[in-house]
């Protein structure tokens, strides 16, 4: 049976028959669902009011805190975005002295379910986002700067 909306109990349901552990919460007013896969956290934006109510776009999206001296944040994006299949990377530089971490690397992908999708393309796009964020975590490692025992400056 094709799906053109899907509901966040929905996907939920999917994601654990996958072997994933899920949860869905309510932040303002959209219904994230987070999850996890290779050590990293990550979520999957529903974009409606309550859990029960269905979408026809899903947005996922891993957020990743760094040190932009050891990870050349502008590198990482760059080269991901130009090698990855499906999935965008992009970066904020924070300015907070209050935090040990100066960038953010934002790692996000959205699907469409306009014209009808099986369960089975639900469950291939979550087996995709997950193929991607290993390419991601991969990217972010070799882009990794040695860094200095000397304190130079």
């Amino acid at each position: 049976m094709m799906k053109t909306e899907i509901t966040a109990e929905e996907i939920v349901s999917i994601l654990h028959d996958m072997g994933y552990r899920a949860s869905c919460e309510q932040e303002g007013s959209d219904v994230i669902i987070h999850s996890a896969s290779q050590g990293f956290m990550w979520q999957l934006n529903v974009c409606e009011i309550n859990e029960s109510q269905a979408s026809d776009f899903l947005m996922f999206s891993h957020l990743r805190e760094v040190n932009p001296v050891l990870f050349p944040v502008g590198r990482i994006c760059n080269e991901f975005n130009r090698e990855a299949p499906q999935g965008v990377a992009t970066y904020i530089m924070i300015d907070n002295e209050d935090l040990t971490h100066e960038a953010l690397i934002n790692l996000e992908l959205a699907i469409s379910l306009h014209g009808g999708v099986s369960e089975d393309w639900v469950r291939s796009q979550i087996t995709g986002w997950d193929f991607t964020l290993g390419m991601f975590d991969k990217k972010v490692r070799e882009c990794e700067e040695p860094s200095s025992k000397d304190d130079l400056f």
